[in-house]
This record gives C-alpha cells, sequence and structure tokens, in this order.
C-alpha cells in the first residue's frame, strides 16, 4: 500500500508530529464506523481545536478517519492493520525527516521579504532549491514537485525546508 487517498494534501498539517499514544488511545476510544464530531470531541476533552485538527489530519491520513459525503460527518473506522504498520506509510513524511537527521542536507540561502525562505535541500543526485513560507505557494525544482505542481501536496524537500525554517 503506497497511501491513502489524499494523503498528500494532509502533509502540512502531519508535518508537527502526533505523539503515537494519541493514535493509539483514539484507536481504543473509538469504536468501528463511529460517528465522530471534532468539535465536540474538542470541547468535551478540552484540547484545542488545532490539536484536534492535527488528529484528524493524522487519523484521516491513515485511512482511520473517514468522511461520509452524504451524512456530512466524520466516521471512525478500524482496519486491520496493526498501528506502526499505518504509521510508516507516508513516505513523503518519512523521507523529509530524513533529511533533517542529516545535518547538511538541508542548507538555508536566504530569507527574503514577508518570510520567504530560499534552502538548498539534498536530492538523490543534484541539489535542488526550495522556496517556503510568505504569501506565495511553496516550490521545489525537483522533478516530483514540477510534475504535480502542488496538486498531491508538498515533496519531501519542501517538507524538509518547512519544518526546518518554519
Amino acid at each position: 500500500m503506497a497511501g491513502l487517498l489524499g494523503e498528500g494534501n494532509q502533509l502540512d498539517t502531519l508535518m508537527e508530529e502526533l505523539p503515537a499514544e494519541w493514535v493509539a488511545g483514539a484507536n481504543r476510544l473509538f469504536r468501528g464506523n463511529e460517528v465522530f464530531n471534532p468539535s465536540l470531541f474538542a470541547l468535551e476533552n478540552n484540547l484545542a481545536p488545532n490539536t484536534v485538527d492535527r488528529l484528524c489530519a493524522s487519523l484521516s491520513a491513515m485511512g482511520l478517519l473517514g468522511f461520509d459525503l452524504a451524512d456530512n460527518q466524520h466516521f471512525y473506522r478500524r482496519l486491520p492493520f496493526k498501528l506502526n504498520r499505518i504509521l510508516s506509510l507516508n513516505p513523503r513524511l518519512k523521507n523529509a525527516r530524513a533529511l533533517l537527521d542529516a545535518a547538511d542536507d538541508v542548507q538555508l540561502v536566504s530569507v527574503g521579504a514577508g518570510g520567504r525562505t530560499e534552502a538548498r535541500v539534498r536530492g538523490t543526485d543534484v541539489w535542488h532549491t526550495v522556496v517556503v513560507g510568505g504569501p506565495e505557494p511553496a516550490r521545489c525544482t525537483c522533478p516530483w514537485f514540477s510534475g504535480h505542481q502542488g496538486q498531491r501536496g508538498p515533496c519531501k524537500h519542501i517538507l524538509a525546508a518547512q519544518m526546518r525554517f518554519a
């Protein structure tokens, strides 16, 4: 399984990693096909809305939280996978974190007006230029980003630059 439908568009939300205990806790707390109201869950558990948004994004990207368009509501679903396996399914996020683990793979080039940051990020054979921050969408010179233009979420180079410099 390479990923789940729409997971690429959730990567910005997933960059700030939630503790694995939260995902495991949600898996214990919710029953399969149970209706899930994020606002009510936040109020009942005294959680900030952005924390619940991150939890929803994580659960959705893992395929554990669905959305029923006909009923206009979220629902929790159990999948026949171990949680550790599901957590490892996001290759771009995993690869971005690997780039950050190597001290010199993400380098600051400049910071411009409005917080626009230019970085060099190591690719497989070449260095890629990445621009993040500010009002404009992030960009990268890698082939993956060039082919998708952000329509499938950010590439690993953009994610690494955002995590390092945001």
